[in-house]
């Protein structure tokens, strides 16, 4: 799956709290693994809780700014495009070195 903004499969997405649905922890992690596995083109996804959305991508080490240490700190990493039901796909900045 490509985005349209890009016509590359997104590294990351970033999706609202409720589309995860509802039911225990367990639950709400296989429907995001199961939706955004394929998307992301990995057999297991990492997820982190941001505030009002969830952070899904293929890596445990992947964040939505630039670590401390870089001239960047606090600049986003990735460019977002809405694929038009509140869920963003994120595709890495193309200067991101550490891509």
């Amino acid at each position: 799956m490509t985005t349209a903004a890009t016509d590359r499969a997104p590294d990351a997405v970033l999706a609202p709290i409720g589309f995860a649905g509802g039911g225990d922890a367990q639950g709400r992690l296989a429907r995001l693994q199961a939706e955004f596995g394929p998307i992301l083109g990995v057999a297991r996804v990492y997820v982190r809780h941001q505030g009002d959305a969830h952070f899904v991508s293929a890596s445990p080490d992947d964040a939505i700014l630039y670590p401390s240490l870089d001239p960047r700190s606090g600049e986003p990493r990735y460019a977002w495009a809405d694929r038009g039901d509140g869920v963003l796909y994120g595709t890495l900045n193309d200067a991101d070195p550490t891509a």
